[in-house]
């Protein structure tokens, strides 16, 4: 056991940690009973970082170390809780797509046919698989870069990282005016959403014309 501490030491001075406090005690809850492995808490650039394992393997070891290394961020307020009588659990913020450099009229500039779909309200999501989809509030056609013939009940749907990758162009204007609700595990909070125009080059679009 004393050579892996070392080991782990040497490992955490190499990763520039500040402090790290290394246990390997028992849990005691209403049932006693002993517990065998590894609790690791660092201190990494002014940040906390904690994990554990159940092993005293070597790599099950350093696995832990770099996981404690990795979760050592600064507080960023992702638990909130709706009042002082709730627990704070963790929950979405305000979601927004930082902006760009172009203009509106340079994203669409480029665009021979394409759709231009703004205010959406609400959505559907499907966590597991990445899933979503979404109707938008004004849809119009782009013809030759210009916006052409109004569109109705559009809507696009697809895979967010799919959907994201594709992304080649952000414009400059920014909003942050979609308030709402956050509802989880019976809790509701305040958040907003917003953004600037983005361009995707492939994403799948239905609805009226």
């Amino acid at each position: 056991m004393r050579d892996l501490l070392e080991a782990l030491w040497d490992a955490v001075l190499r990763r520039g940690v500040d402090f790290i406090f290394l246990q390997d005690g028992r849990a005691d809850k209403v049932n006693q009973y002993r517990g065998r492995g590894l609790g690791l808490r660092v201190l990494l650039n002014r940040a906390w970082g904690f994990a554990s394992t159940n092993s005293y393997e070597r790599d099950q070891a350093f696995d832990c170390l770099e996981t404690a290394a990795k979760m050592g961020v600064a507080p960023n307020g992702s638990a909130r809780a709706q009042g002082f009588s709730s627990r704070p659990i963790v929950r979405m913020s305000n979601t927004f797509i930082a902006p760009g450099r172009m203009s509106f009229e340079e994203l669409l500039k480029d665009i021979d046919l394409g759709v231009y779909l703004r205010a959406g309200e609400w959505g559907y999501v499907f966590c597991e698989r990445g899933q979503y989809t979404c109707p938008a509030g004004e849809d119009y056609l782009i013809r030759h870069g210009e916006l052409a013939e109004h569109l109705q009940d559009a809507s696009i749907s697809g895979l967010t990282l799919e959907t994201l990758l594709n992304a080649d162009a952000v414009s400059s204007d920014f909003e942050l005016n979609m308030p709402g609700m956050c509802g989880k595990s019976g809790q509701g909070i305040y958040i907003n959403a917003g953004g600037p125009h983005v361009r995707v080059r492939e994403v799948v679009v239905g609805g009226q014309g």
